[in-house]
């Protein structure tokens, strides 16, 4: 065999030896790399799913921290009516759009239960309540009561607990501020004024044809 042929064979075997070397070098580097997972879906929440806005007859709103307190009835044409603090007729369109908003209410994230103290979260003693009933297709009526906690550290957010609910809910906060708005600023139409002055006709001026 010549020299010549023998450098043919010695090339052609370093170059399968250097093909097997990177083809098993890839699949260790295929096999160490892990296979990536999807982020986790965040536990979003309705509260109030299934529940229109004709299903419900009350709206109940309690702020200890400000000793305020309202509550709201809606008739059966779908006006509202205050009974606390005072008695007196509101603004629908005001009331039915923060009603609206609590039962689209969901929540962004939720967290366990016992995962910290529930001061952490200032739903120990709630200060803010809110409460709505609404009726089912059987005639019975539900009361479904919120309990609001402290806002969340990066803002924007409040923690709410539902009555007869595990865990603890992440929940926008312009719903929540929309409704404790209505106790320091009641959606009262403001009084026609009445017209107290009138002036006498003194004289008169004859029609002509």
């Amino acid at each position: 065999m010549s020299s010549r042929t023998l450098l043919i064979l010695f090339v052609a075997l370093v170059v399968v030896a250097g093909i097997a070397f990177i083809l098993n070098r890839q699949a260790e580097n295929n096999a160490a790399e892990p296979t990536p997972t999807p982020a986790p879906t965040p536990d979003t929440r309705q509260f109030l799913e299934g529940v229109d806005m004709g299903m419900v007859s009350t709206l109940e709103l309690a702020d200890e921290n400000a000793r305020l307190a309202a509550v709201y009835l809606r008739e059966p044409d779908g006006g509202w009516f205050q009974t606390q603090p005072t008695q007196t007729l509101v603004i629908s369109q005001t009331v039915n759009s923060n009603v609206s908003g609590l039962l689209n209410l969901t929540s962004r994230r939720t967290l366990a239960e016992g995962e910290n103290p529930l001061s952490a979260y200032g739903l120990e003693t709630p200060g803010r309540t809110v409460m709505v009933v609404a009726g089912r297709e059987d005639g019975n009526k539900i009361r479904h009561t919120f309990f609001i906690g402290n806002e969340t550290p990066a803002g924007g957010a409040y923690y709410l607990q539902k009555q007869g609910l595990p865990g603890i809910y992440i929940v926008p906060n312009f719903t929540i501020d929309n409704l404790f708005e209505m106790l320091t600023d009641p959606p009262v139409a403001s009084p026609v004024p009445t017209i107290n002055d009138t002036e006498e006709v003194t004289s008169t001026v004859p029609i002509t044809p």
